[in-house]
């Protein structure tokens, strides 16, 4: 998957219509790109959106949230930006059921692969473990 440009879905189980999702986002340059690519496509519009930030609140997360949901807004999404504490894979999992998300957007393996073998990715553990179908953006 980390040389594919385009993006994948990941279905775990059996795959129903979506209602809602949620954008896993961090506030970096790729979370950023990750959004106006939701933005631009029409594969989500007129679906409920979730922007979730796991990470404690920084001002710069704050406006990289505030950015996201003027974005996503701004095409006509309607969007509830949330950040919560935690560990990624636990609390987006915590999260998606709460709500009871229907697919997971996510961005694909952020940092190097020496980084990922040391200390693994939230990107694989959730492909593996997610209970909602995975779309990963490149």
């Amino acid at each position: 998957m980390r040389s594919l440009q385009r993006p994948v879905m990941v279905v775990n189980g059996d795959y129903k219509a979506p209602e809602r999702f949620v954008i896993a986002f961090d506030g970096s340059e790729t979370g950023r790109k990750m959004v106006q690519m939701v933005a631009a496509s029409p594969l989500l519009k007129g679906l409920e959106c979730h922007v979730l930030s796991v990470s404690d609140a920084s001002e710069a997360l704050v406006e990289g949230l505030a950015w996201a949901r003027e974005m996503l807004e701004g095409e006509g999404f309607a969007v509830t930006a949330v950040i919560r504490g935690g560990e990624p894979e636990v609390t987006l999992r915590d999260y998606i059921t709460e709500i009871r998300a229907h697919v997971l957007v996510m961005g694909a393996y952020g940092h190097s692969r020496i980084r990922h073998l040391i200390m693994g990715s939230t990107t694989t553990t959730l492909l593996r473990t997610s209970p909602i179908p995975v779309l990963v953006l490149r």
